[in-house]
């Protein structure tokens, strides 16, 4: 439910933060997909340094995603915007997106946790090799086409 920039919906609602590659960033969008909330995503660019507007909407981590609700506040970090999601948007003929019993539920935020420790150096690596080669976007959802050098072959 991705809407395009400039959108008349899309300028009174739901808006993320965030970067088209990021799991980080692709784990809040699910959330909001799964629920069928309209929103559209700004691509923030970290050079040559981060936005202003990112800088605002999360003064103390300074990462996206950010969630930017129509009133003005913002809900920063994936797990935290997903838990959010499931709390503000309950679909009643769909099941929810954490579990309901209070140890599943812990046990999410632990596993969250972990992978979340895991996935920074990741990310961080695949940004250092996408920076030494051309890249463009898909328009799909998670489409990534990587374009290489032919001296690489």
């Amino acid at each position: 439910m991705a809407l395009a920039e400039g959108d008349d919906k899309a300028e009174a609602g739901v808006r993320v933060l965030g970067g088209r590659m990021s799991p980080f960033t692709m784990r809040a969008r699910m959330a909001l997909e799964l629920r069928g909330v309209a929103y559209e995503l700004l691509e923030e660019s970290f050079e040559p340094r981060k936005s202003d507007r990112l800088l605002a909407a999360n003064p103390v981590y300074k990462k996206i995603p950010v969630l930017l609700l129509p009133d003005g506040r913002a809900v920063c970090e994936s797990g935290v915007i997903a838990q959010y999601v499931d709390e503000a948007w309950p679909a009643a003929s769909a099941a929810p997106l954490l579990p309901e019993d209070p140890y599943q539920r812990a046990m999410h935020r632990f596993w969250t946790a972990f992978l979340h420790g895991r996935a920074s150096p990741i990310t961080k690596s695949l940004e250092q090799v996408l920076r030494c080669h051309r890249f463009k976007y898909d328009d799909d959802f998670f489409g990534v086409t990587l374009i290489l050098p032919t001296q690489i072959f």
